[in-house]
């Protein structure tokens, strides 16, 4: 029971960084309103109503193009990855962590990739593989230990 409490905990930090240590975008109505949808797809999942983000999620992807931002295509797969995550869909899960993990890379933000590298850690936790989680797991704290930043303190003080 602890093992899930503690997947649960991280679940909440990932959601945590993901809604409140992003910026907005300066895009159009499009993005605006693909952001909006995702963070509604992302308060909903905080609720639990599981088929409520789903359906935010699917009118977010409508509302996402080949021009959409890198921050937009990070919450909506941040996101999407959470919910298969909730869901126990783990290689779903996966692979959309892959995928915030690369539009991450590309805004160079050290507080998406330490979420999606936690996030990734809880998914390989619940299949089993603990030596691939904790590789995960190391990563995400290297990356938070060598910024030493607001955000390294902020999640340091929360999750104790």
């Amino acid at each position: 029971m602890n093992f899930y409490k503690t997947c649960l905990f991280f679940s909440a930090c990932i959601i945590f960084l993901s809604q409140n240590l992003t910026s907005q975008t300066n895009g159009d109505d499009k993005e605006s309103s693909a952001l909006k949808l995702i963070e509604s797809a992302t308060r909903a999942l905080d609720a639990g109503d599981y088929a409520k983000s789903s359906n935010f999620l699917s009118l977010a992807k409508a509302s996402i193009d080949s021009t959409s931002s890198d921050v937009v295509l990070f919450k909506y797969y941040q996101t999407k990855a959470t919910l298969a995550f909730e869901r126990r869909q783990i290689k779903e899960s996966l692979d959309d962590y892959s995928k915030a993990i690369q539009r991450a890379r590309k805004l160079q933000d050290t507080s998406f990739m330490v979420a999606s590298y936690s996030g990734i850690a809880n998914a390989l936790l619940v299949d089993n593989k603990y030596k691939k989680a904790l590789i995960y797991q190391n990563e995400a704290l290297s990356m938070l230990e060598n910024e030493k930043s607001k955000t390294y303190y902020g999640l340091l003080s929360i999750c104790q």
